[in-house]
């Protein structure tokens, strides 16, 4: 399917390029086709890579995507604002997403609203980007050729399935630029850029550098302009985010007492960030833009012949904020499943990439009368045809991670360990909880600490040390005393980051059995197979020192 896209979209725009810019004022109906023709195409390219779906009907290829889909579930079923049904608020990150999908969900069920919100925020991204080009000067080819690109290359499909917020912050990128734009014209838009810039800080905590980007520039605009009277909207913009987003902040504050902190990802205190060397951290920020590109990576050069993309200032200010604050806090988490957290970064890049191109084949057809508009052509081949091969592997990338919820899947089999060896009400205690809430039935000890602010206070108030023992061990084993979880579910080697084994001794926990963690590609970054170790706890006995060895 992804190359007969990509020869249908090859010959649109060549056509589109040979008819040159007369076509375009000629013809006032040709922006809507290209801006209907790259919809059709995501509509395309959605349902084929979701389906078959046979055994599959509530599979999702992240276990985080059912933190989400639990959440969603209490909204719609039980009014619930939760995932935790104990620690309401605690832990829902994106709670304008959860809010959206448990609405619809009380309609036509949580998964069906998933995806379709899913796809609706799919449409939005590329719509969005096609507009936000066209808005800063790309010629119709352009415009058409970014989008296109975005539809072909994976990580918003991808991202419209994975059952995350991932295309949803996406678009509000996107139309939070489109919304910029238009303010710039007519200062009062910037209450409606505020509006956005609040929904985006709810879908992701990464919306305040979004915010804080834009109405940076947009200060600096004015200060340049000296317009006092602009100010006056600015600041009504700056308000109208704070009214969007204080609701949500006031109620974790009071819930739970602490309100959604500035960070990239919660998930940073677990896997202690602090202790990785600045050495590794630049090297994988160098390896980033290869997860979220793929063979695309190789023509970002043509950024830089996207002028108008530069001078605008807030594109590649909010590209570095955003990478700066993932070097700083948690970088690792930029290669996390296939650099999900870096997706809804790809229609500000593609931007810049197809008005880049266009600008290079331009230069070309002046410089070069004769071979310049082939030159041109093979440059929008080759960029749609490395957008094809970064899709099929993320299409693959998808079939391949939600076959972890068939009956003979990772996640299943767990699920189903859990609900053979526990009766319900039992404790489990684990750091992946999200198949495990949606699937077990079963009340869920967070060892990670997002829904748990129990777990998340040790994780805040007892540092980590990136040497010797674990002093968060002692206090987290206690917990689990107190607790008294039935059974004990993590990786390992991840031990390294809760000490529980170590505080054990073989007293209460006996090793029961493994699981294999090994639904990722061969070829991925993430392919090294983890055995996800199972212990059943006895806390009223000692068993002897050695039961809590593997075999």
């Amino acid at each position: 399917m992804l190359l007969l896209l990509f020869i249908g979209w090859t010959a649109g725009l060549l056509w589109l390029a040979a008819r040159g810019e007369r076509f375009e004022a000629d013809d006032s109906t040709a922006p809507r086709w290209a801006l209907a023709a790259v919809l059709l195409t995501a509509v395309i390219v959605y349902f084929w890579t979701l389906f078959p779906l046979a055994g599959l009907a509530e599979a999702f290829p992240i276990d985080d995507s059912y933190i989400t889909l639990t959440a969603a579930r209490n909204l719609a079923e039980h009014n619930l604002f939760a995932i935790n049904p104990q620690a309401p608020v605690a832990g829902i990150t994106s709670p304008l997403h959860v809010l959206l999908v448990g609405l619809a969900g009380k309609a036509i069920g949580v998964i069906a609203a998933d995806r379709a919100w899913g796809l609706l925020a799919f449409l939005l991204a590329v719509g969005g980007l096609f507009v936000w080009v066209r808005q800063l000067g790309g010629s119709l080819p352009a415009a058409a050729g970014a989008a296109a690109g975005a539809v072909l290359a994976g990580p918003l499909a991808f991202g419209a399935l994975n059952g995350l917020e991932t295309d949803l912050f996406a678009a509000a990128i996107v139309w939070s630029f489109v919304v910029f734009e238009k303010s710039r014209a007519a200062p009062c838009w910037t209450i409606g850029l505020g509006a956005l810039c609040g929904a985006a800080i709810l879908t992701r905590p990464e919306g305040y550098f979004l915010a804080a980007v834009l109405f940076a520039v947009r200060g600096g605009e004015l200060a340049a302009k000296k317009a006092r009277r602009d100010w006056l909207w600015c600041g009504a913009g700056v308000l109208a985010t704070l009214v969007v987003v204080l609701p949500y902040l006031l109620s974790n504050y009071l819930l739970i007492g602490h309100v959604m902190p500035l960070t990239v990802s919660a998930k940073r205190y677990f896997f202690m960030s602090s202790c990785e060397t600045w050495s590794r951290r630049w090297q994988t920020l160098a390896e980033a833009p290869w997860l979220l590109l793929g063979v695309v990576s190789l023509l970002s050069p043509l950024l830089l012949a996207a002028r108008r993309w530069w001078s605008r200032i807030y594109p590649p200010l909010f590209l570095l904020v955003f990478y700066g604050a993932y070097l700083v806090q948690f970088t690792g988490a930029l290669k996390h499943y296939n650099g999900r957290y870096q997706h809804p970064l790809l229609p500000v890049v593609f931007a810049g990439l197809g008005m880049g191109g266009a600008a290079v084949a331009g230069w070309l057809r002046r410089r070069f009368p004769g071979g310049g508009k082939l030159a041109g052509a093979g440059l929008a081949v080759l960029f749609l045809f490395f957008t094809m091969l970064t899709g099929s592997k993320s299409y693959v990338y998808y079939r391949a991670a939600i076959a972890s919820m068939d009956i003979d899947g990772y996640l299943a089999k767990v699920v189903k360990y859990v609900q053979e060896h526990s009766a319900p009400g039992d404790l489990i205690a684990t750091h992946d909880i999200g198949a495990l809430y949606y699937f077990a039935d079963r009340p869920i000890l967070d060892l990670v600490g997002l829904t748990d602010p129990e777990v998340a206070r040790i994780y805040a108030t007892v540092p980590s040390t990136c040497k010797g023992r674990n002093p968060r061990a002692l206090p987290l084993y206690e917990l689990l005393q107190r607790r008294r979880p039935k059974l004990l579910l993590f990786f390992q080697e991840w031990d390294h980051f809760l000490g529980l084994l170590k505080e054990d001794r073989g007293r209460h926990l006996r090793y029961s059995t493994r699981l294999e963690k090994a639904f990722w590609l061969p070829d991925d970054s993430q392919s090294n197979k983890r055995e996800f170790q199972i212990y059943a706890a006895d806390w009223d006995q000692e068993p002897p020192a050695d039961s809590a060895a593997a075999p």
